[in-house]
């Protein structure tokens, strides 16, 4: 009464009505005889989700209605990367046909059948005890130290299968979701020095037996001061024990020894200047200045994280790359698509797209890190009965 005294043209009764409730309705309809435009169903579609809540930066969600499809569209994340498998199918029938010799049979219905098929199923590459533990982790530590924002991944580096993915704040609104671990644009810090060693070995500027010069800890460049956090790194240092301190002055010595040229080319060769083109919608482009634009501290500064600015993905895509053996692995969120009926339609496979650096210099990086944790910066790491290999950094 109150809508009709307002003159509204219609009143929406009841919200999500199910294949039960609607075919009572439409009995209800037919007993009094009610017109189709007097009291009508609007249709839409909606996806059944196994544990929303720690998936949804990764899973996205659907938006618009659209009217061509009559279905609403996936708009963000697995949702829209692979929305034309996940829809609905409509599947026209002209007519019944025996099941014997396939004879069409007559019918009074003049209208052709449609049979509704549900989508595929997307089978994610995630791990869900490991997500569980990895997002569990990351609430407390977001709840206890209050950051502008938190993420974390964990991928496989000999596939680039993604077991883990995580980031806070969470969204209240769901059309505000974002997955920081490709959208979150910013300065590495210390982790990004294996990158930079990497190269500096396999172009073989230095070797284990090379010798850097730091009496002050810290040297002028360009009129600044590039300086370390503490006094380890200071007197002859060796990369092993530049990484292993995290000697900022030691890093800036080795990119002297890398002609701009050349340290560009690497960055390219980790996939620092691209998306890393993993299967998901929403991945920002990086914008990285070419070479020739540097000024001259910008190889100084990126030696130790600073001064280019890169993505979660990117960052970890890139370090898989120095301890996997020396290859780049395109990373993936999805591991199968499968039919309603089970039949496997689609299967990713790692793909691996090149060659960075060579399985010794993977090795050597993969010793430093090891050290790195057994002896230097990243002793909290370190975990009993297991070799780890990690680095340190402040973004």
């Amino acid at each position: 009464k109150e809508s009709y005294s307002k003159n509204k043209r219609y009143i929406k009764i009841i919200n999500k009505v199910d294949e039960v409730q609607k075919n009572k309705i439409d009995k209800m309809l037919s007993k009094y005889k009610i017109k189709a435009n007097e009291v009508y169903f609007e249709h839409s579609t909606e996806r059944k989700y196994f544990s929303y809540h720690e998936l949804a930066p990764i899973i996205g969600f659907m938006g618009a209605f659209s009217g061509e499809e009559k279905r609403r569209l996936g708009t963000y994340g697995i949702e829209r990367y692979y929305d034309k498998y996940l829809k609905r199918n409509q599947i026209e029938k002209n007519g019944y046909y025996t099941n014997f010799r396939n004879l069409l049979l007559p019918s009074d219905k003049k209208n052709n059948d449609f049979l509704e098929k549900d989508g595929n199923d997307v089978q994610l590459t995630i791990d869900y005890y490991i997500q569980y533990i990895l997002d569990d982790e990351m609430q407390k530590q977001f709840k206890k130290v209050t950051p502008k924002s938190a993420v974390g991944i964990m991928m496989d580096p000999r596939s680039g299968k993604i077991l883990a993915m995580s980031s806070y704040p969470r969204a209240t609104n769901i059309a505000y979701l974002n997955n920081r671990a490709i959208r979150s644009q910013y300065e590495m810090g210390s982790i990004f020095k294996p990158i930079i060693m990497a190269a500096a070995y396999e172009e073989g500027v230095i070797n284990d037996n090379t010798r850097f010069d730091n009496p002050d800890g810290y040297i002028m460049r360009y009129g600044h001061k590039i300086r370390d956090s503490d006094s380890h790194g200071i007197g002859q240092i060796s990369p092993q024990t530049i990484m292993r301190v995290s000697s900022n002055v030691g890093m800036s010595l080795i990119s002297e020894k890398l002609d701009s040229l050349t340290f560009e080319r690497y960055l390219k060769k980790f996939n620092l200047y691209d998306k890393t083109g993993i299967d998901t919608f929403g991945e920002l482009a990086p914008r990285q200045l070419p070479y020739k634009k540097w000024d001259g501290m910008k190889k100084y500064t990126m030696s130790y994280g600073q001064g280019i600015a890169i993505t979660p993905l990117q960052m970890i895509s890139a370090l898989a790359a120095t301890v996997n053996g020396g290859i780049y692995y395109e990373p993936y969120l999805v591991d199968s698509i499968r039919s309603p009926e089970g039949v496997t339609i689609r299967k990713n496979i790692p793909n691996p797209e090149r060659r960075v650096i060579s399985r010794e210099t993977s090795k050597k990086i993969r010793e430093m890190l090891k050290d790195t944790v057994e002896n230097g910066t990243g002793k909290n790491g370190a975990i009993s009965g297991y070799s780890i290999g990690g680095k340190t950094g402040t973004a």
